[in-house]
């Protein structure tokens, strides 16, 4: 092959690569905008779904607390009257239908019979158990409980609150709403398109046939194999198509493959739905349309391609008309010069200046050189025969005296091994000795700790006790002030009674103002929340008021007999409160006393110290001379074994240096006649 074919060939070559670079490039620079896009739609759109979810939560979860706060419906309630319950709460039902789209409103008997008393917006069907996740873990854990609930055709967010009445338990109250129109309040809110698909174990056929023939619509649930398409806001169920496993999702979704549906593109992502049981019963898809931005991709392709083409094709004419011809004469004088006619070179006297120019001006000075060489090598020739013969005879020489030298060698590495061993022994005990001291210091530290410890204790417990004394005095001092005001105090009880009625006929009021309250903020649902609050935290103290001021008047009595109680009592500790003090200055006495003789103990131990810490720093003194010494000795015991293996080696060397010689001699006859074909 030709070089002018090689060099097309090649070119070729490098157009495709470069036209398909280019394009993965383009191609790859569309896919990570496209990914970016699709992970943001993503993280947009699962924490608006979150958000939706977690508002209405709130929302009625405050009108539950606002029900409950209701004294009239839980009256009816803990009465067991169905008939006047349901009488009393079906006009309410209807406003939360109408302002909160609030579609189930239910009352659950406490366990363990765990059934529905009454669902206010299906009065017909009661007395059944119910199993659901929310309502079992409201039980469980007595508080509030809140997640979707799947049921056989829909979702529904469900809130599940304990109801009580004067601090017992008379059963539970439950709220839910249906979530179809989560989709178009999150299209609004993100101009994406949605679709929601629901694993098809979790649902019924049946049911789902009757709710589509119901709507007028086509039953699709045969469209994909796990997954039924339950809900969406465009008309594209392709789009909506996932035939992945729902189980296997990430938690917070992923980013699926483009979609091209009648020469549109759309990016797909998809998060899962979790119920209240944390099972991932469905996924929301989310579509964005990308035609545009796919088709202003092509053309950039397009046009970066057939620039890189135009290119290339001029690279090829440039190449072959500057590279090729050159080339060739160049070839040429290879052959001449190969043949051994060194007078070739004199034909071609110009150079041009590229690299093939310089490439002929090198084999020019290189033809010079090896004239000059051919005519040395016929002169030098003879001379390495003759010279030949006089270094094998040295080298004979040299080889007997490195024998002997060897031998010493070896003598001297045996004692040099021996000493090695000895010092690495004296470093193994003195690296004992300086472990041992080590421990003995690691102990003394500790014993120093403890005994300042127990200094600081003796201290800290002296003055608590004189701290004691002077707080025993000033309780004895107080005592008799404490008497005086016991009995101004037992002159205020009597007045209390009159007061107990008039806070009955207030917290009758407020309650009544609370409930209305609560009402109210129930309705303006998170802007309210705030109000709900309060208005909850005072039908709670108004409740509470009225029950403390039937107490109040029960108390007063025993309260006064306590009084007198408490006083005699108090003059009984004032006399143990003298003891007291005198126990505790016996006290601190002792205290002293444990002071001093620690503090002499503290002496010792500093001595101790001081000579530890010098038996420490000398035995480190032995073993770093110990080490010095050990790694000197290794150092000679290594640098004698090198000598030996040197004087061995070199031994061997005289050896083949003589055989070389002799064959040197054989190769300077044949580099004679070798240059003899030569033209110079």
């Amino acid at each position: 092959m030709t070089i002018k074919r090689k060099i097309v060939i090649a070119t070729l070559i490098s157009i495709l690569l470069s036209t398909t670079a280019v394009g993965a490039l383009i191609f790859k620079s569309y896919n990570d905008e496209i990914r970016t896009y699709g992970q943001e739609q993503l993280k947009i759109s699962n924490e608006n779904f979150n958000r939706l979810m977690q508002g209405d939560v709130a929302m009625m979860a405050s009108t539950t607390d606002a029900l409950m706060n209701n004294p009239h419906i839980a009256e009816l309630y803990r009465q067991r009257d169905r008939e006047a319950l349901y009488a009393a709460t079906a006009p309410l039902f209807q406003q939360l239908r109408e302002r909160y789209r609030i579609t189930h409103w239910y009352f659950h008997t406490p366990e363990p019979e765990k059934k529905a008393f009454l669902r206010v917006h299906q009065k017909e069907t009661f007395d059944d158990e119910i199993k659901r996740v929310t309502y079992l873990k409201a039980i469980e854990t007595k508080k509030m409980s809140a997640g979707l609930e799947l049921g056989k055709t829909a979702f529904a967010l469900r809130v599940v609150s304990p109801y009580h009445q004067q601090g017992q338990l008379i059963g539970y109250m439950e709220l839910g709403e249906e979530i179809d129109h989560f989709l178009s309040i999150l299209k609004e809110q993100t101009g994406y398109e949605y679709g929601m698909l629901i694993q098809k174990r979790f649902l019924d056929a049946n049911e789902w046939e009757k709710v589509r023939k119901n709507h007028g619509l086509a039953n699709n649930w045969d469209d994909q194999p796990d997954l039924v398409l339950v809900d969406k806001t465009c008309d594209a169920p392709a789009v909506f198509r996932y035939s992945g496993i729902v189980d296997e999702l990430p938690d917070d979704g992923q980013v699926l493959e483009d979609v091209k549906q009648e020469g549109a593109v759309f990016t797909k992502a998809i998060f899962p739905i979790f119920d209240a049981g944390h099972r991932k019963v469905g996924a929301v898809v989310v579509s964005r349309d990308m035609t545009a931005a796919y088709v202003e991709m092509q053309k950039k392709m397009a046009l970066q391609i057939g620039v890189v083409l135009l290119i290339n094709m001029a690279v090829i004419y440039i190449l072959t008309r500057l590279i090729y011809r050159p080339i060739v004469d160049l070839a040429a004088l290879a052959k001449e010069l190969a043949a051994g006619n060194l007078n070739a070179l004199t034909k071609d006297s110009a150079h041009s200046h590229d690299e093939i120019g310089e490439l002929k001006s090198a084999i020019a000075v290189n033809v010079d050189d090896m004239r000059n060489l051919i005519t040395h090598i016929r002169e030098k020739s003879s001379k390495v025969e003759e010279l030949s013969r006089h270094l094998n005879s040295a080298f004979r020489e040299i080889s007997d005296v490195s024998e002997e030298v060897s031998q010493s060698t070896q003598a001297l590495a045996a004692g040099a091994s021996t000493q090695a061993e000895e010092a690495l022994a004296a470093r193994d005990v003195a690296a004992q000795m300086i472990a041992f001291s080590q421990v003995v210091d690691r102990e003394r530290q500790s014993l120093v700790e403890i005994v300042g410890q127990t200094a600081t204790l003796t201290e800290d417990g002296n003055a608590k006790i004189r701290d004691a004394v002077a707080k025993m005095q000033l309780i004895a001092d107080t005592n008799a002030l404490t008497v005086e005001q016991i009995k101004a105090l037992e002159q205020r009880s009597q007045e209390i009674g009159a007061i107990v009625d008039m806070i009955t006929a207030i917290a009758a009021q407020t309650n009544m103002l609370a409930l209305n309250a609560a009402i109210e903020a129930a309705r303006a649902g998170e802007l309210g929340r705030g109000f709900g609050v309060v208005a909850e935290e005072v039908n709670k103290l108004a409740g509470e008021s009225g029950n403390a001021a039937r107490q109040i008047a029960e108390r007063i009595g025993g309260i006064q007999t306590l009084i007198r109680h408490i006083t005699e009592n108090i003059h009984t500790g004032a006399d143990r409160i003298v003891d007291g003090v005198r126990v505790a200055n016996l006290a601190g006495q002792g205290f002293q006393q444990i002071a001093q003789s620690v503090g002499q103990f503290l002496s010792e131990v500093d001595k101790l110290n001081r000579a530890t810490e010098e038996l420490v720093n000398k035995s480190q003194t032995v073993m770093t001379v110990i080490q010095h010494v050990a790694a000197v000795t290794e150092e000679s015991k290594k640098a004698t074994e090198n000598i030996s293996a040197a004087t061995e080696e070199q031994t061997a060397t005289m050896q083949d240096i003589s055989a070389t010689s002799q064959k040197m001699a054989g190769m300077a006859m044949e580099l004679g006649e070798v240059v003899g074909k030569f033209r110079v």
